[in-house]
Order: structure tokens, then sequence, then C-alpha cells
């Protein structure tokens, strides 16, 4: 007698790939240089070769220099079954723009013309476009002639960071008067006649010349 038993054996491979060591998550500063996507392996039990693809997707921040990057890589057998790991490179602009060249402190005399505003322009690693604004602040001396000016740039980037700039001018009135002399006038003239006349140094005996008032 004979027994016959028939049965079937089914191989599934429901064994996702092995992906292998990603990049962890990383902060850069915008305008830095954004890491290169490395290759990335995987290993399975059953495909010798897996397929491995690499999708890169960017997420807009609040400003044009902060931004992430999510890279995903997945793993593919020959039966469908994946396997993913990601790395976010997160960027972020969090510095100032940089001035050129700014005017020097100085100190001037009262009767030289104040300098004219000379508009400095900003640099900045992610916006090519700084706003510069400009303040004045003028505080009053001793005298109406003695005061000084403060100015101020501020150079803003699309991300709001900021930095500032300033000038001090100051004006001193250190140029003694002209004393005046009286013009001499001749006995029996009106003394209504007589004039003042300037003269380069004070010379107190002319105060008194002819009749007095």
């Amino acid at each position: 007698n004979i027994s016959k038993f028939i049965f079937t054996v089914k191989i599934k491979d429901s064994t996702a790939p092995v992906l292998g060591t990603t990049p962890a998550n990383i902060n850069i500063n915008c305008g830095d240089a954004i890491p290169v996507a490395p290759n990335i392996t995987a290993t399975d039990n059953c495909d010798p070769s897996v397929l491995v693809t690499l999708k890169e997707v960017t997420n807009n921040g609040n400003c044009p220099g902060n931004y992430t990057i999510t890279r995903t890589w997945t793993a593919i057998d020959d039966c469908g079954n994946t396997a993913s790991k990601s790395q976010v490179i997160t960027v972020e602009d969090k510095t100032p723009p940089v001035f050129g060249q700014i005017p020097a402190d100085l100190t001037i005399n009262c009767e030289s013309p104040v300098p004219a505003n000379v508009n400095p322009t900003a640099t900045d690693k992610c916006d090519p476009s700084v706003t510069v604004t400009y303040n004045e602040v003028k505080t009053n001396g001793s005298c109406p002639q003695s005061y000084t000016l403060v100015r101020t740039w501020t150079a803003t980037d699309a991300c709001g960071n900021a930095s500032t700039a300033t000038q001090m001018i100051t004006v001193r009135d250190t140029q003694a008067p002209v004393a005046p002399v009286l013009e001499s006038v001749k006995s029996g003239e009106d003394w209504s006649l007589y004039f003042f006349k300037p003269m380069a140094s004070f010379q107190p005996d002319l105060l008194c010349v002819g009749s007095p008032f």
C-alpha cells in the first residue's frame, strides 16, 4: 500500500531591507555650505541588489533665510518591501548685515559746514537687498552754537537681523568774538554819526575816543 502526500511550500519575502547609517539632523547658518547627500546602501535577506532612492524636500520658513531640507532615503527590495530613514537640515539666518565704510567721529567749529549724510551700504550673507535706515539726533550744548549730532544707520535683512553704526559730530564755538573799535570823531561832531569798525584784536583804549556821552 502506498500513501502519497502532497504539500506546497510558499516562500514569502516580507522582511524589509536594512538601510545603512544616515547622517544625523543638523542646524546650519544661512549662507554656509549645505552638506552633500551621501550614497546610502541597504542589505536584504533575499535581494542582493536593493534599490535605494533619495528624495529631498525643502520647506520654507518665516523668512527667505530660514528653511528646512528633509532628505529621505528609501530602500526597496524585489518584493516591494521598503524601509526609510530621514535627515532634517535646518537652515537659519541669525547673522546680521555688515556695514561698509562708516564716517569717523569728528569735531568742527560752528562756522564750518556740517558734512552731509553719506548713506553707507551694508551686505548680508543671505539677503542681497538689505534695508538701511537713517536717524539723526541733535543734542544742544551750553550755547546755541555748541551741540552734537549723532547719526545712526540701521541695516536690517529679510529675517529681521539688524546691525547699527553711528557717527558723532561735535560742533563747538571756539572762536572768540571780535571786539568793536570806535571810529575816531572830530571835535564838535555829533556822536550819533559815529559807527563801529571790526578789528582783529581787542584794544580797550580805543573805546573811549572823543567826547564822553
